[in-house]
């Protein structure tokens, strides 16, 4: 097939024009996709940093309710006394309740006896 020098002509300026054309699009797609990876990224960092920041608190104040019920005698010592462990019971109803995301609350007692709530 022959083509007339004019038809030659606005084949190569529709060729020289497609190149810069199609490296631009390829080259932004590449620029896109880059900064929708990071974008993904940075907000998945974000949402670890957050659950991981609730989980802390969550963690703190479980350790500090430990903490405060550690020392109460009531606790430390039911074991020894019927009415020290319907005491600590009543705490640990107390605790389960102001935590409501709490399971179970038990204490592990100094001869490997262990006082749970709810009872099982």
């Amino acid at each position: 097939m022959k083509f007339s020098l004019r038809w030659r002509m606005l084949l190569l300026i529709l060729i020289l024009l497609a190149i810069p054309i199609v490296s631009l699009g390829i080259s932004n797609y590449r620029s896109s996709v880059s900064a929708l990876a990071d974008s993904v990224r940075d907000t998945a960092r974000g949402t670890l940093k957050g659950s991981a920041d609730t989980a802390d608190m969550f963690l703190k104040s479980v350790e500090d309710a430990v903490t405060m019920l550690s020392y109460d005698t009531g606790v430390q010592n039911s074991h020894l006394d019927a009415d020290l462990a319907a005491r600590a019971l009543q705490l640990f109803t107390a605790h389960q309740q102001s935590h409501g995301e709490a399971l179970n609350v038990f204490l592990g007692t100094r001869n490997k006896d262990f006082i749970f709530y709810p009872p099982s």
